[in-house]
């Protein structure tokens, strides 16, 4: 049993995780497809609809240093493999400035950025690249593959609280020059981020003070390679 002054995993928590993902491989084996370590670990805001539904109500009520081993099948993790998520584009869409074809960052197996009709921002995997066209594949890399994690919860840390009360918009800007709008949009890019900022100017709440169990008061931005999407809020701990 687990010591009752350790945090559980529950909504506005700060939770850090080390983990293997495994899926289903040839001859009934599972195959590993992703790893999380102490020293490379996981870390998302509990609640803040970051992590599959799935995976988030599995995790819910788990305690700091617990294990945990959950499976969740492709219908409540990326859906079954969709073949009309495959796309022959025209070439000329994937030209740059100077009219010439963007190889750098269009070649099988690359992940690119696609913009949809309403604004909002997709990945896409290069399939396939012939004379006149590019093939895209909007599937999810995970889609039609049933999920087996394996871990542990390394860490729970205090409340999520608002940094401002004002209404704000995140920008990246990605390693390769590409900018992205939108706090929920950057995870959703599978490139490196150069730099977050804001167009407008944002005021923090005057006044902050977080009183911990031990009377201490302290608190720090929380950011990490996972839960970019939220520079805007303070983690308590």
């Amino acid at each position: 049993m687990f010591n009752e002054r350790y945090m559980k995993v529950e909504n506005q928590k700060v939770v850090t995780l080390e983990y293997d993902l495994y899926v289903d491989g040839e001859n009934g084996q599972e195959e590993m497809m992703e790893k999380a370590t102490v020293e490379a670990p996981l870390v998302y805001c509990h609640g803040e609809g970051m992590m599959l539904p799935a995976f988030e109500r599995a995790m819910e009520g788990l305690a700091e240093g617990e294990a945990f081993d959950f499976r969740i099948p492709c219908e409540e993790a990326y859906g079954e493999y969709d073949t009309d998520g495959v796309l022959q584009l025209d070439k000329k869409m994937f030209y740059n400035g100077d009219g010439e074809f963007d190889s750098e960052r269009v070649y099988v197996g690359a992940i690119v950025p696609m913009n949809t009709v309403d604004g909002q921002i997709i990945n896409a995997q290069i399939a396939e690249i012939t004379k006149d066209n590019v093939t895209i594949d909007l599937n999810h890399p995970l889609a039609g593959e049933n999920l087996h994690f394996v871990g542990k919860v390394l860490n729970v840390r205090g409340d999520i609280i608002p940094a401002t009360s004002q209404v704000i918009t995140l920008f990246a800007r990605m390693q390769d020059g590409t900018i992205v709008r939108g706090e929920s949009n950057i995870p959703n890019i599978s490139n490196r981020i150069r730099e977050v900022f804001y167009e407008e100017k944002v005021s923090a709440i005057e006044l902050l003070e977080i009183a911990t169990e031990n009377g201490k008061k302290m608190c720090r931005i929380f950011c990490s390679s996972f839960c970019v999407a939220l520079p805007n809020y303070f983690s308590c701990f």
